[in-house]
């Protein structure tokens, strides 16, 4: 009788002992989900405890199942209406340049969750970057910004970015309060 339970537990576990109808809501409910998300119930509910965009899917493709990076858009994130891009204050003690001219600014990435802003935002210790909190459609997203940036610099980080298989980032142009 022990062998016939020992032999029992794999199936039950894998869900092959669970009742019909509960093996077809979670078939319906997965369905759904990746209509709607791409990603089923499980892939949400492991991405919400790993704090990180998790696919299994993405094991099919031989690409790591959970990413840090936002997902790449074809067009740039949009700014809440009413709301406008600015460029971060200046530090204390800094002085802002007296030119008039629009500097030139990079958004490196968009994350639900200010933890992976900051991490993402720590592989760039080189370069001025700023943790944008910014609330679209009622949600909140951080925003990982560079800036004010010259050519080079601009050059260099889109090519940081493309070397590393991320998202391209966008740019925007902004003249500094005061300017």
């Amino acid at each position: 009788m022990r062998v016939y339970l020992l032999l029992s537990v794999p199936i039950l576990l894998s869900g092959c002992g669970l009742p019909p109808a509960v093996v077809i809501a979670s078939y319906v409910a997965d369905g759904v989900s990746y209509v709607v998300t791409g990603k089923s119930v499980t892939d949400h509910g492991i991405s919400e405890a790993t704090g990180r965009d998790c696919a299994t899917w993405r094991l099919l493709k031989l690409e790591s199942p959970c990413k840090d990076e936002p997902a790449q858009r074809e067009e740039p994130a949009p700014v809440a209406e009413g709301d406008q891009a600015t460029a971060p204050p200046p530090e204390p003690g800094e002085t802002a340049p007296a030119s008039s001219a629009p500097h030139r600014y990079l958004v490196l990435g968009s994350f639900g969750n200010r933890a992976n802003a900051e991490r993402f935002s720590g592989e760039f210790p080189n370069v001025k970057t700023a943790v944008v909190e910014a609330t679209i459609d009622s949600r909140t997203t951080y925003r990982v910004m560079a800036g004010p940036l010259s050519d080079e610099e601009v050059a260099s980080l889109r090519a940081k970015l493309a070397a590393e298989n991320r998202p391209p980032a966008w740019e925007f142009l902004a003249a500094l309060p005061g300017a």
